[in-house]
């Protein structure tokens, strides 16, 4: 899991830097004997979650991935208000 969360945090910061021209980014690691949560919160431009851009994989990799490590992928967004990922393992 820990691989899974390190790329999940690295392709969330690689999108808030590409396309979200947030000014201020929250990185939360909560960790607990039965599991834990990563959250990356940005104020960027936010993004329609269901209508990814063409081309691109990187949300869809993410849940993948999650998925296939047994944890939940959640992303929270509207157009012009931030976009909040969240992986619960």
């Amino acid at each position: 899991m820990q691989s899974v969360l390190y790329r999940v945090l690295q392709e969330s910061l690689h999108n808030i830097v590409k396309h979200a021209a947030a000014g201020e980014v929250l990185v939360k690691l909560c960790l607990a004997d039965n599991g834990g949560e990563l959250v990356i919160r940005d104020n960027g431009r936010g993004l329609e979650p269901n209508q990814p851009a063409a081309g691109c994989f990187g949300l869809t990799g993410m849940k993948e991935r999650v998925k296939e490590s047994g944890g939940e992928f959640a992303i929270r967004s509207e157009p012009g208000k931030g976009t909040t990922v969240a992986v619960r393992f």
